[in-house]
């Protein structure tokens, strides 16, 4: 009924030093009756450092009975010791490096019907808390607040041809992704928005082996917080 791995490793950056991360995953299926049907998955991820770096994150796709319905959802917890250079292209290029601790909560939910053999249409939900803390130099935040809390509501369009969702041998997956963030829903100045595409590919050379490309393209409005 559920079938779960664990492993854990240890890891090195830059800004977070030496940490130890552990990710446990599972599979299930709601129908357990239905063996044909893909199965569900989800997987949680911890990490740590000896810097304070941690971070949580929670997410996974859940297939419905009815084999047309799915929920694609993350949850994620983090605090990170970041340098830190502003929130522009141009003042990122000409500041010396600061420094800053940010605090981020991201909860992103999407449920999405499939159309057909592979076309998904799904509305989107997003809440985003962030906050900044420990700020060297408080002006490279150009006047904008140190926390905010964004509430989005949108739309997904999906193409999904792959064979297995969670380990890929073939197919494409692609997203295109509308998110409005109402100014009534959260602490930002105006009502913003972002708009995510990701294409996928995958494509087997030989038993056991594969190819794959990934493309990511994220865009905001040209008033977003700097936590966006």
């Amino acid at each position: 009924p559920f079938d779960v791995s664990y492993t854990s490793a240890p890891s090195y950056t830059r800004e977070g030093g030496f940490g130890l991360g552990a990710t446990a995953t599972g599979l299930y299926r709601m129908d357990m009756t239905d063996s044909t049907a893909a199965p569900s998955n989800v997987a949680i991820n911890v990490k740590a450092s000896l810097k304070g770096f941690f971070s949580a994150i929670g997410n996974g796709i859940n297939y419905f009975p009815d084999g047309r319905t799915r929920l694609v959802y993350s949850a994620q917890f983090s605090r990170k010791i970041l340098n830190f250079w502003g929130t522009c292209f141009d003042a990122c290029e000409t500041n010396p490096t600061s420094e800053y601790v940010r605090t981020q909560f991201v909860v992103d939910a999407d449920h999405n019907c499939r159309i057909g053999r592979c076309f998904y249409f799904g509305a989107v939900m997003n809440f985003n808390y962030t906050d900044a803390s420990r700020i060297i130099d408080p002006s490279y935040l150009a006047g904008q607040n140190t926390s905010y809390f964004l509430t989005g509501l949108g739309a997904s369009f999906q193409i999904d041809t792959r064979d297995v969702p969670t380990n890929p041998h073939k197919g494409i997956y692609l997203l295109l992704r509308e998110v409005v963030y109402p100014q009534f829903l959260g602490t930002a100045d105006m009502t913003d928005w972002s708009t995510t595409f990701t294409l996928c590919g995958y494509h087997p050379l030989w038993k056991g082996g594969v190819i794959a490309g990934d493309f990511y393209a994220r865009f905001n409005s040209r008033n977003a917080p700097w936590t966006l």
